[in-house]
């Protein structure tokens, strides 16, 4: 297990709240980060291994003017 660190970002982009986790791999770290985030009101985060960021992940919300649910919330992640 590798230790990771799940980083939530405010409409400023601005770090608001981070969450540790171990997991198998990135791939797996990754998953637990979009769960987490479909949870909350952020609307993007990051996954860190260490020193290495290892994904930016944003929730897309289509054109809609409300907050959508957690399941029309889908996300867009960039792998670095």
């Amino acid at each position: 297990m590798a230790h990771y660190r799940i980083y939530f970002l405010g409409e400023d982009a601005h770090i608001k709240v981070a969450h540790d986790a171990d997991s198998g791999d990135d791939a797996a770290a990754v998953l637990v980060a979009e769960e987490l985030l479909s949870r909350t009101s952020y609307r993007s985060s990051e996954v860190w291994h260490g020193d290495k960021l290892v994904a930016r992940i944003a929730l897309n919300h289509a054109g809609s003017e409300d907050p959508p649910s957690p399941k029309q919330r889908s996300p867009e992640i960039t792998r670095q």
